[in-house]
């Protein structure tokens, strides 16, 4: 039973991502997931906030109320997903109440009420006590699926008329991009006020199906673009991106590095409105100050690459851009920008092997790659480079895309595993 498998995860006392990452159980997945974080971890909590989590059940989202906030209240109906949320979330600042929200006595009132996957029921049966504890100025953020109408009108029927509405994809549950504009899929965050609803950001991204070092959040907000990283672990990666502007700065003949300014843990980026370059413009991407020689293979190269027999004659130069995508350039105002240079490489790669990854990710299929010059077993060689660097970023076998790994329930069968 799944419940004894979330229990010995925990009791273990090993570390959660890696026992997650060896089971296919899907209410492990759900319940213990750093993913689950995503909904609501980009968001800015006012400071010394106090929190209400109604519906909580294992505490997947506890623990990053706790770590924002002064003090989190979190209720739930099942006694075991309270007992599973304490044993997990062990902060001095939480208090962990069992029972219907409507039954639960409390005395305090609150910053922020959140309702991470609730149902239309569940809104409609706890709304009006919810807006009842919040302090002036407070926030009610409910996440879920359905038509946004319906729980909009809920939330103005309880006197909360200020709502700002964001768009989480592919789900609220494995978050991989929020945004303000509305999109094709199904799940919504509504953060609903008395007044109005304050925050800037328009859209995140998180790059989080990566080894921890990798892991980093960009967000586009009124101030620019702004990159975080997502664990201790990549703040390394944020910080090097300083450095990887000066690279760029001297490494074309015609672009320029889009400016990266550190602030704190974050780097800062001004937001560039301009058209991307396309196929066509090939020629300008690989326009580089340095010399072309014949490449040489490092310890890195074999690290990242792959211990690869490279045939002679391949041509590099000696630091590139690996990730010399298309839409990581921009002209604007009549000057080529380079966007985003998160993989500067300070060592030779064969030049032709960035070129059939700049073709590939354009769109240009193998079958189009002949007119590139590349053979067919350029493609097999370049093909198993690319898959070297992608499991050099995600993982030894992609052990870290977990949302290939996992298939979540039809909607209409989710329900509470110990329920199924």
């Amino acid at each position: 039973m799944s419940v004894d498998k979330i229990r010995a995860i925990l009791d273990s006392g090993d570390n959660i991502e890696e026992a997650v990452l060896g089971q296919s159980d899907w209410d492990v997945f759900y319940h213990l997931s750093d993913i689950r974080k995503n909904i609501l971890s980009w968001f800015e909590f006012k400071q010394d906030c106090t929190i209400l989590e109604i519906g909580a059940e294992c505490g997947a989202i506890t623990g990053l109320l706790c770590e924002r906030a002064k003090s989190v209240t979190a209720t739930d109906p099942s006694k075991e997903c309270c007992e599973i949320n304490s044993l997990r979330n062990q902060y001095d600042n939480l208090e962990v109440k069992t029972g219907r929200f409507k039954d639960i006595k409390l005395n305090s009132t609150y910053d922020y009420v959140t309702m991470i996957g609730a149902s239309v029921k569940d809104v409609k049966d706890n709304l009006s006590k919810a807006a009842s504890l919040l302090n002036p100025g407070g926030i009610v953020i409910v996440a879920g699926e359905g038509d946004t109408k319906d729980f909009v009108r809920l939330l103005n029927k309880a006197g909360l008329d200020n709502i700002k509405a964001y768009y989480p994809k592919p789900d609220h549950i494995t978050t991989l991009e929020i945004s303000s504009k509305a999109g094709d899929g199904g799940s919504f965050l509504l953060f609903a006020g008395k007044e109005p609803v304050t925050t800037d950001i328009s859209y995140v991204k998180f790059a989080c199906l990566r080894k921890p070092e990798f892991r980093i959040l960009t967000a586009i907000t009124s101030e620019g673009v702004i990159k975080r990283p997502m664990t201790k672990a990549s703040s390394d990666h944020i910080r090097k991106l300083a450095s990887n502007m000066e690279a760029v700065a001297g490494m074309y003949n015609g672009i320029v590095p889009v400016n990266c300014e550190l602030k704190g843990d974050s780097a800062l980026f001004p937001f560039i409105k301009g058209e991307t370059l396309q196929t066509g413009d090939m020629d300008k991407v690989f326009d580089y100050k340095a010399p072309l020689s014949e490449f040489v293979a490092t310890d890195r190269f074999r690290e990242i690459f792959g211990d690869i027999e490279i045939p002679a004659g391949e041509q590099a130069y000696p630091a590139i851009n690996v990730d010399s995508n298309l839409d990581n350039f921009m002209v604007s105002n009549g000057k080529t920008y380079c966007i985003d240079y998160e993989w500067i490489f300070d060592f030779p790669v064969p030049v032709r092997f960035v070129k059939y990854r700049t073709l590939f990710y354009a769109g240009v299929g193998p079958e189009k790659l002949s007119e590139y010059g590349f053979t067919d077993d350029d493609v097999r060689l370049f093909h198993s480079m690319e898959v070297a660097f992608q499991q050099y970023v995600s993982g030894e076998d992609f052990k870290y895309i977990v949302t290939s790994k996992f298939t979540r329930p039809e909607p209409k069968q989710k329900k509470h595993f110990w329920e199924r």
